[in-house]
Formats: structure tokens, C-alpha cells, sequence
């Protein structure tokens, strides 16, 4: 998951850095070392980057790690010297700005995104007013499951661990001053915030990924001594997989894109636009995101099945893509005035060819 997500048009690996960032500032600042309010302030700037990446749920993930973390060591008092002043003011300077200027220059931005982004995404299932996604619902609790897939290949020394879990829970709220306790609330503080949530996906759970692999690692290493021959053969058999299958999937994308599931609109764009710069596309079934973006938003969708004749007139040349599944069923609504460009992953664009009389 950590691979896919880097290269997954989202922020969520944004935010998993500022989440990152915070923890680390954090607990380098309840260590008591020489540099303490550096990593404060360090504190406030992983705040900020998940601020600017995913919103409050950045800065509301990493305070169910740490509360319940303070409660459980005791350790309060130690905030008395928290750069608390000068961190609040680092992050409202990095923040701040571009909140204010997203509202000013889409009226209605804070609301939808504090609103309907961090609220009614979770609670609501299969939300329908995502402006920029769509809903993925799913049964409460499963992602829970889902972090078990997206902390591969450090997950696989879990298993083992299993029989002495008991103990590592004691240890956890008894003995322990932070280390262990830190890490294992860290992991857990985007399961405990989606559990409840409608609409998921695994990617939820990558700002528990970084502690995840030194947790595991580090109570592999206490309960049962330095990871042995089959432990590193496993996880580097693993990772193996990994690279392969991601080298797989890039060489069909760039020789067979037809063969899977090829979601980039930038071809199909491109060739339409090679015909008029100003051409007016139109896909024939559900919103592509892609074809939004490639075309800034100058991009139609349609479930009718109307003639061309509605597009004769309108002053500009008109492409249309249809899914290659249906094209046969398809083609003949399009009229004598459209010709095939080719295929383009799973569909087909057609361009209206202006010198054509239109048959009617």
C-alpha cells in the first residue's frame, strides 16, 4: 500500500508525512533532550502539512494518539513547556493563508470541506456529495482488516507475536514509559477514528504504517532476539513481490493498456484535442475524474441516447468516448457525422468530422 499510494493521485502520503512528522517532533520533545523546543515546533509543522493535505482529520488522529498516551504515562506536567505560543503561530501562518484564499475564491469551500469532507463522508454511507471522489462504502469496522493488508510486509511479524500478546499489553500500561505504548497508540489512532466510519478505503490507515514497522520489529526483537534466517527471508521474499507485481502492472500499462484497468483520460484527451484545441468531449456513461482534470473541468457527461443532431449546431467540433463494451450499441445514435480515433484503454473516441453533411 505504501508503493500504490505513492503513486496515487491523492494526498494522503502528504499527510502521512505531517502525522509523521508530529509524532516524531512530539516524543523527541517528551525525551528532554538539548534541542526539545526545536522538535516542539516540529510538532506544529507535521500539524500544519496535514492541515494543508487532508484538513483536521491530520491533527485529529495524531491527538487520539497522544492523549491517551499522557494519561497512560502520567507525563502532563511535562507540557508545562510546550512551545505552545510560537508553534500556534507557526502553524496558523502556514495554514491560515490558504484556507482564507480557498474560501475567497470558491464561496462555500469551508463548509463543504469541514462539513462534508470530515463529517458526513463517514457517518453518511455511500455519500453522494463528494465533488472530487466518490463514496466507498463499506461495513463499519473493516478497517481494522485493512491494516493488516496495508502494513505489509512489516504486518507478517505479527503472527508470531500473537501468543505473547498478553504480555506485551501488560508491559504496554504497566513498566513502560513510552516506547512501546507510544508506538502501539500511534498505529491504532486512524483505526480507532474510522471504525465507526461508512465510507473507507485501505489508504486510511497509512499515518499508522511508519510505527507500525518499528513496533513490530522492536517487540520481535525483545520477545524473541534479532529477526532470524526465515523472518528476513519472508519480509525480503515480500518486498520481492511487491517490486514484480508493480513492474508487471507498468509494463502492461505501457504495452497492453487495454488488458487492464487503465483509469488516466490523458491519451483520449490528447488525440481529441490534436483535432481542435477547443473541442468539446463528452463521455458516454459515468463521471471520469481524469478526463476532468486533463480537460479543466471543460468535459461533458451523458447517459442519453440521443442523436448528433443536438451537437450540429453548437459552433464547435465534438468528440465523444464510449466504453469499447458497448460501442456497437452506441455507434449508430452518433449519426455518419462522427468518426473513430481510436481506442483509448476501455473506451473508444469518436471526433466530429465538420466537412460531413449531417444525415438525417
Amino acid at each position: 500500500m505504501f508503493f500504490g499510494a505513492s503513486a496515487f493521485v491523492m494526498t494522503d502520503m502528504v499527510m502521512v508525512l505531517g502525522t509523521t512528522l508530529s509524532m516524531i517532533g512530539f516524543y523527541n520533545y517528551m525525551e528532554d533532550g538539548p534541542s526539545r523546543s526545536t522538535w516542539g515546533r516540529w510538532f506544529f509543522v507535521g500539524i500544519a502539512i496535514g492541515l494543508l493535505a487532508k484538513g483536521p482529520v491530520a491533527l485529529v488522529i495524531t491527538v487520539i494518539a497522544l492523549v491517551p498516551w499522557l494519561a497512560l504515562t502520567g507525563r502532563w506536567r511535562e507540557l508545562r513547556g510546550f512551545p505552545w505560543l510560537s508553534g500556534l503561530l507557526i502553524a496558523a501562518a502556514l495554514t491560515l493563508p490558504w484556507y482564507i484564499l480557498a474560501e475567497i475564491k470558491t464561496p462555500g469551500f469551508l463548509r463543504y470541506f469541514l462539513i462534508g469532507e470530515h463529517f458526513q463522508r463517514f457517518v453518511v454511507p455511500g455519500w453522494q456529495g463528494d465533488l472530487y471522489g466518490s463514496g466507498h462504502e463499506q461495513p463499519k469496522g473493516l478497517i481494522w482488516l485493512y491494516a493488516g493488508a496495508t502494513f505489509l510486509p512489516w504486518s507478517l511479524f505479527a503472527l508470531p507475536l500473537l501468543p505473547r500478546a498478553a504480555s506485551y499489553v501488560k508491559e504496554m500500561t504497566g513498566s513502560d514509559r513510552g516506547w512501546h505504548s507510544y508506538l502501539a497508540l500511534w498505529v491504532v489512532a486512524p483505526l480507532i477514528l474510522f471504525t465507526p466510519a461508512a465510507n473507507i478505503l485501505p489508504a486510511y490507515a497509512l499515518p499508522g504504517l511508519p510505527a507500525a514497522a518499528v513496533l513490530l520489529v522492536s517487540l520481535w526483537t525483545q520477545g524473541r532476539g534479532r529477526p532470524g534466517w526465515w523472518a528476513r527471508s519472508t519480509v525480503f521474499m515480500a518486498i520481492v513481490f511487491v517490486g514484480l507485481a508493480f513492474l508487471s502492472l507498468t509494463i502492461l500499462a505501457r504495452y497492453q493498456p487495454g488488458s487492464i484497468t487503465y483509469r488516466s483520460e490523458r491519451r483520449l484527451v490528447t488525440a481529441a484535442q490534436s483535432y481542435d484545441p477547443d473541442v468539446q468531449i463528452t463521455y458516454w456513461g459515468g463521471r471520469s475524474f481524469s478526463a476532468e482534470f486533463y480537460t479543466r473541468g471543460r468535459v461533458q457527461f451523458t447517459k442519453r441516447t440521443a442523436t448528433s443532431d443536438s451537437r450540429a449546431d453548437n459552433g464547435l467540433r465534438d468528440a465523444v468516448a464510449i466504453p469499447a463494451s458497448i460501442a456497437s450499441e452506441l455507434v449508430p445514435f452518433l449519426g455518419s457525422r462522427f468518426d473513430p480515433a481510436g481506442r483509448f484503454g476501455h473506451r473508444i473516441l469518436f471526433v466530429e468530422n465538420l466537412d460531413r453533411e449531417v444525415t438525417r
